[in-house]
């Protein structure tokens, strides 16, 4: 678990991957108490930001509970400071965890995970399991790494591309992750930025000629 140790992001996004789920984690060979710590953090993460409350756990909840909760952080990046204490009702997220994986073909179908909750979205009884799954699966890299930037930094660039800076290779790299997700859906974003900036050319036309 140590590759994972630095963020509950990674943990969360492979949680909510449909065809994956905690299978995964079986499959890889992760012990019972390992995959029972990830579940911990998933369902203490999903009910702290997400879990809609109900009329009932809100009368049966004291009221320094409740105050305390109303002026708790909503920053859901944060690091958890305490455990969440968990309602003796069953929510979304226990029950999504308990199901077996979604088939692979029926998300492909649906134009991949994020695709797929999208969909389920618009119908299932508790829309905010779906948002919490594609805001999850849909973060961006916070970082590039070796690994990536042999890998796909080749493609950033061509043969007639010379002195290109360091800030303009990291730039490039975070714009090809962020293409077609919320945060870039499509160039057009990108476009109206460039179209808002003026040329080298127009702010010193002497060095255009």
């Amino acid at each position: 678990m140590d590759s994972f140790a630095l963020s509950k992001i990674y943990w969360i996004a492979l949680v909510m991957c449909p065809h994956r789920k905690i299978e995964w984690l079986h499959d890889d060979g992760f012990s019972a108490a390992q995959i029972n710590t990830v579940c911990k953090m998933v369902v203490n993460r999903f009910n702290e930001s997400y879990r809609q409350p109900t009329n009932d756990i809100d009368k049966q909840q004291p009221l320094k509970q409740r105050y305390e909760s109303d002026n708790k952080s909503n920053d859901e990046w944060a690091p958890e400071d305490q455990p969440t204490q968990q309602s003796s009702e069953t929510g979304p997220i226990e029950n999504y965890l308990r199901t077996e994986p979604v088939a692979w073909e029926i998300i492909e179908n649906s134009g991949g995970p994020l695709g797929y909750w999208t969909d389920q979205k618009s119908y299932m009884a508790h829309p905010e399991l779906a948002k919490f799954a594609i805001n999850y699966l849909s973060t961006p890299a916070s970082s590039v790494d070796a690994e990536r930037a042999f890998s796909c930094g080749r493609l950033m660039t061509n043969h007639l591309q010379h002195q290109m800076s360091s800030d303009t290779f990291r730039a490039k790299m975070a714009l090809r992750l962020w293409y077609k997700t919320p945060l870039l859906p499509n160039n057009s974003n990108v476009a109206s930025m460039f179209a808002r900036h003026p040329t080298p050319s127009e702010i010193n036309p002497k060095s255009s000629g």
